[in-house]
C-alpha cells in the first residue's frame, strides 16, 4: 500500500501502470499523473485553463475531463490536449453547464449537462453529432413540497446523475422523476419511464446489464427496464424509505442495493437478478459514494472506512481506516484497489 497527499477533485483513475488523479498544486489547478504500484509522481497536465471538478474518464489514451462547463480531452501519451471545448464562451452551445462525467462508446463522448441537455461528441475532435432537450415536467405540473427553485429545476429536466451507454442507446436519469433511453446514433427518444406520483424520489444513475436497465429510487424503490422496450420487468420495494442516494451494483448472477428504513437502520441487500429474491443482507451504516465491485468482493464506502465484503456471503473481509471521508468511489484495476479521502490522501491496496 502507498498513499499521497493531495487536493483532489475527484477519483483517481488507473490504467497500463499508471494513476491520473484530479487535484491542486497550490493555485495551480493540474491532473497529476502517479506510478500506480509506487505513487511516484510521473507527470502532470496543465495545458488549458481548466479545473477538474469531476472524476475523469480514460478510453484508450485518452483522458476525458470536465469542469463545469468544459470539457478536455488528453492524449496521455504525448501529454497534450486533442481538443478542449469551453461551453461558457459564445457560440452554439454557450449555455451548457454543470456537465456530468463523460462515457465513450464507439468514437463517440456522451455527457449530461444540468440545463437539460445530453451532448453527443466525436471523441477524435470534439465536434457536436447531436443534442437531446429533456423536457422535463409541464409548467402545469408540480411536486408537493418542492421548492420554487427545485419546480424550476424538474421543468427544465436537468439530469442527476451521468448516463449509462451501450452500443445502441443512452440511458439518462432526470430532476423529473423519469428514466430516459435514446438512440446514441441520433440522440432521439426511444422511450421514457416513470414510477409516477407514488415515489417523488428521483432514480439513480442507471446501470445496463445483459438487456435489462437497473434503477434505484432514493427511497429505496428497485425497478429493473427492459433495456431495448423499456418494459418494467421486476422491482424490490421491501424497505421503500432509503438508498441514501447510493446505486445498485449489477453482476452476472446478482443485485447488490443500499436499502433501509431510514439512514439510520439501513441494509446491503443481495438480491437474485432473475427475479429479486433476497440472498443475503447485512446492516450497513449510511454511504456517501457508490459501492464497486471486482469479482468477489464488494468494496462499500463506511464513511472513514471502506468495507470490502464477501459477495457469496456478505461477510466482512478486511476494511481499510482514512483519515478522512471517501472522495469518490473507489477505483479498481485487477488485483487492486485506489481510493482517495476528502483530506488529499490517496490510497492504493493491494
Amino acid at each position: 500500500m502507498w498513499t499521497q497527499e493531495r487536493r483532489l477533485f475527484g477519483a483517481p483513475v488507473i490504467d497500463k501502470g499508471s494513476a491520473y488523479v484530479p487535484h491542486s498544486v497550490i493555485d495551480d489547478v493540474s491532473f497529476v499523473v502517479l506510478a500506480a504500484e509506487t505513487g511516484d509522481e510521473q507527470w502532470h497536465y496543465d495545458g488549458v485553463p481548466l479545473t477538474p471538478r469531476r472524476t475523469p474518464t480514460l478510453v484508450d489514451d485518452t483522458l476525458y475531463l470536465v469542469s463545469y462547463s468544459a470539457i478536455d480531452a488528453v492524449d496521455v501519451h504525448a501529454q497534450t490536449s486533442r481538443w478542449h471545448i469551453p461551453f461558457h464562451l459564445e457560440g452554439e452551445l454557450s449555455h451548457i453547464e454543470g456537465l456530468q462525467p463523460p462515457r465513450v462508446a464507439n468514437g463517440v463522448v456522451y455527457l449530461a449537462a444540468d440545463p437539460g441537455e445530453v451532448l453527443a461528441l466525436d471523441a477524435d475532435t470534439g465536434a457536436l453529432q447531436w443534442t437531446h432537450d429533456i423536457e422535463g415536467l409541464p409548467p402545469t405540473v408540480r411536486i408537493e413540497g418542492d421548492s420554487d427553485e427545485h419546480a424550476a429545476v424538474r421543468r427544465q429536466g436537468k439530469p442527476f446523475a451521468p448516463v449509462a451507454v451501450t452500443d445502441q442507446r443512452v440511458y439518462v436519469s432526470s430532476w423529473d422523476l423519469s428514466l430516459y433511453a435514446l438512440t446514441a446514433e441520433t440522440g432521439e427518444r426511444e422511450w421514457a419511464f416513470s414510477p409516477g406520483m407514488d415515489h417523488l424520489d428521483m432514480l439513480h444513475a442507471p446501470t445496463v446489464v445483459d438487456g435489462a436497465v437497473y434503477t434505484q429510487t432514493e427511497d429505496a424503490v428497485l425497478y429493473v427496464l427492459d433495456a431495448e422496450a423499456g418494459d418494467l420487468l421486476w422491482t424490490y420495494d421491501e424497505y421503500g424509505e432509503s438508498s441514501d442516494g447510493v446505486s445498485p451494483v449489477v453482476d452476472e448472477e446478482s443485485v447488490y442495493i443500499i436499502a433501509g428504513t431510514s439512514t439510520e437502520n439501513l441494509f446491503l441487500v443481495a438480491l437474485n437478478q432473475a427475479d429479486g429474491t433476497v440472498q443475503w443482507e447485512r446492516p450497513v451504516g449510511p454511504p456517501f459514494q457508490d459501492p464497486v465491485a471486482d469479482e468477489n468482493t464488494i468494496y462499500l464506502d463506511q464513511g472513514r472506512n471502506v468495507d470490502a465484503i464477501e459477495k457469496a456471503t456478505g461477510e466482512l473481509k478486511w476494511e481499510l481506516r482514512m483519515k478522512s471521508a471517501l472522495a469518490a468511489p473507489a477505483t479498481i484495476v485487477d488485483s487492486a484497489i485506489f481510493v482517495a479521502d476528502t483530506a488529499g490522501t490517496v490510497y492504493s491496496v493491494w
